[in-house]
This record gives structure tokens, sequence and C-alpha cells, in this order.
């Protein structure tokens, strides 16, 4: 069974204000995002008015093909200090709003309601197109190059 994972983007501070967390029982995401934006509003907006301001992206239950190797040392260290094993890695994981690059081509991660599936849509030139592709025929080498939140930009290359 795959694990639900979830991050959350605050558009208003242009941070990420949680990531990697899961929803055990009944607890919801807007329970988890609720208590952050109380505990760091200190009381000058209502939350339910900031929830509007808050992205929410699901985990595609896929990594990316980035090696140990190939990470920062930062990135390593973030890694090693949440208790994790170098031998534990399987690459970068690629959540809904991840832009990725495979060969030579951008995609723009997202979930399509209608087939009830993520897919890879195509980023060109001109910005990002219509074309689509099943995120699992992408089979060439995967690598997570940003987001569609904290990196927009990427999506008018």
């Amino acid at each position: 069974m795959n694990e639900l994972l979830f991050r959350a983007w605050d558009t208003l501070t242009k941070k990420w204000i949680a990531k990697d967390f899961t929803i055990l029982g009944e607890v919801t995401c807007f329970d988890i995002i609720g208590q952050y934006l109380r505990d760091n509003l200190c009381g000058k907006e209502t939350t339910l008015a900031r929830l509007e301001d808050v992205i929410i992206q699901q985990w595609t239950s896929r990594y990316d093909d980035t090696k140990w190797n190939e990470l920062t040392e930062k990135e390593r260290e973030n890694w090693t200090v949440e208790g994790n094993m170098p031998s534990n890695w399987k690459g970068i994981r690629i959540y809904e709003g991840d832009i990725i690059k495979s060969w030579s081509s951008h995609y723009l991660i997202e979930y399509d309601n209608e087939n009830c599936a993520y897919i890879a849509r195509w980023i060109d030139d001109g910005g990002l197109t219509n074309l689509k592709n099943s995120f699992d025929t992408l089979s060439n080498k995967i690598t997570v190059i940003g987001n569609d939140c904290f990196n927009p930009e990427l999506l008018n290359q």
C-alpha cells in the first residue's frame, strides 16, 4: 500500500509550511495546516480565511532518479539528520506540482481527475502546453528541477 504524504505551500509568505506530512485517523490536512497557522499568526488573522492561501500537494508515490552522490552536501545532511541512512535513499520524492526533466523535456506533474492518475504536462519554449503524457510512461532519467510554487518561472521556459 502506498504511503500518503503531503506538503503545504503558503502563497502569502512564499514558504513551505509543512513537508512530507501524513494524515492519521481523523486528522485532516486542514487540521495540520490550521494548527501551523494558529501557532504562527499570533491572532493576526483568522485561520479559516488563511486556509485559502495554502496549496496542498500530494506525493505521487514515485521517486526521481537522483543518486545519493548527486545530492548536495546540505541535502545529504538533511537526509541523515532526519534519522535516515544513505543506503535507504531512493531518490527525491515527486509531488504533484513538481517540475521534472526527462531527457531534454520539462514536464509539470498534475493529477488528472478524469483518469484518476498523475500526468506529466509538457512545458515547451512557449510555456505550459496542453500536451499530456501518462506519468507512468516516462521511463527516461527523471530529475525534479523545481515546483510550480517555489519556481513558477520554470513554467515559462
